[in-house]
């Protein structure tokens, strides 16, 4: 049975395979580049049909596979000859999503069917267990993101992201301004709602599960995100550091705070989109990875050191932007009347620089 899957998602399987050819991954300075540090990986864990297994590595250049009465040997020579032509599939494609050729002989060394381990609910695309220096057979969960292709999104656009904001003082009708069309059409829309008298206040989030989210990262957040993402719209910059540094200055939320205090509650929330929740699901407060993996263009793998967080938060903040995503499709944009009161929704999505 053919697997069809985007650049990402073959880019997981990329670093599932990578990780038991090199059996180590390099860490990664808050520049992405790589350090003179590195984590030993002793095992893969990973999860097949529901069945949980562990691969074993070590210097001999086999692999063992072990779980549910399995005892198979992997020959790492096999995996290691496959990754160029895997690596090149995947940046030479132009499909959105595709096949990769060849990989039946791959599947049958590993014994498996299994190409994408992670769920919608978790952060988590591979773990690995890892020693690095007095830290020996640590669990470790990372979350991919990808390089190769179009850069990857930090936090995906949905209805559960829309931030709406009230009109106030506007003298005109909903069709004054949804009529206006055109590839700026949102900004041009807050332009002319501005030129008939209209000023907007932060209202609410979209939807209550993805604000009681924001609100486990910090309670002033949804209003400090919401005053980023107006910026934004409003034409304002679309780098997420660029904003964060411009935001007391432009006088968009009532929440007083330094430069360096906003800075830290960005970080954060950064942080929490990488590791810890999902917009339209329930969160508990804690992250489910622990480690962040880059693939990079190259096809070379490293990580951020998953014991000192500020590196990783450090590299998302300078590294992130907002984006429009599409307006019909996710409702938003547009001028509507509800009990008396105008309103407009406007989009959050975040992707890498």
């Amino acid at each position: 049975m053919p697997f069809t899957y985007n650049k990402g998602e073959w880019s997981e399987f990329y670093v599932f395979i990578k990780s038991l050819v090199d059996k180590k991954i390099t860490v990664l300075d808050s520049s992405q580049e790589a350090t003179d540090d590195f984590y030993k990986i002793i095992k893969v864990n990973r999860k097949e049909n529901n069945v949980n297994y562990v691969y074993l590595l070590d210097n001999s250049g086999q692999i063992s596979k072990l779980g549910d009465n399995t005892n198979l040997i992997i020959s790492s020579k096999v995996l290691e000859d496959f990754l160029p032509s895997f690596l090149n599939q995947i940046k030479n494609n132009k499909a959105s999503s595709f096949e990769i050729k060849h990989l039946n002989n791959i599947l049958e060394e590993l014994d498996t069917n299994t190409i994408k381990e992670g769920t919608s609910e978790d952060k988590t695309d591979i773990t690995l267990v890892i020693d690095h220096k007095d830290t020996l057979n640590k669990t470790i969960g990372f979350s991919i993101k990808s390089n190769i292709g179009s850069k990857p999104t930090l936090l995906n656009a949905s209805t559960a992201t829309n931030f709406i904001y009230k009109i106030k003082g506007f003298q005109g009708k909903p069709e004054d301004i949804n009529s206006i069309e055109g590839k700026r059409k949102i900004k041009d829309r807050i332009e002319k709602i501005r030129q008939m008298g209209g000023t907007f206040v932060y209202h609410d989030v979209n939807n209550p599960v993805f604000k009681n989210n924001l609100m486990k990262v910090d309670t002033k957040l949804p209003e400090i995100i919401s005053s980023l993402l107006f910026a934004f719209f409003d034409g304002k910059g679309n780098k997420i550091s660029s904003l964060t540094d411009q935001l007391n200055r432009m006088h968009l939320t009532n929440i007083i705070l330094s430069k360096a205090d906003l800075i830290y509650k960005i970080k954060k929330f950064l942080l929490a989109s990488a590791l810890g929740f999902f917009p339209s699901k329930a969160w508990d407060g804690y992250y489910s990875a622990n480690g962040y993996i880059i693939v990079k263009e190259s096809g070379e793998i490293g990580c951020f050191d998953v014991f000192d967080s500020k590196l990783l938060e450090n590299y998302l903040f300078g590294s992130v932007k907002f984006e429009t995503a599409s307006s019909s499709k996710h409702d938003f944009g547009y001028v509507y009347e509800k009990d008396g009161e105008m309103y407009i929704k406007l989009n959050l999505q975040i992707r890498f620089v």
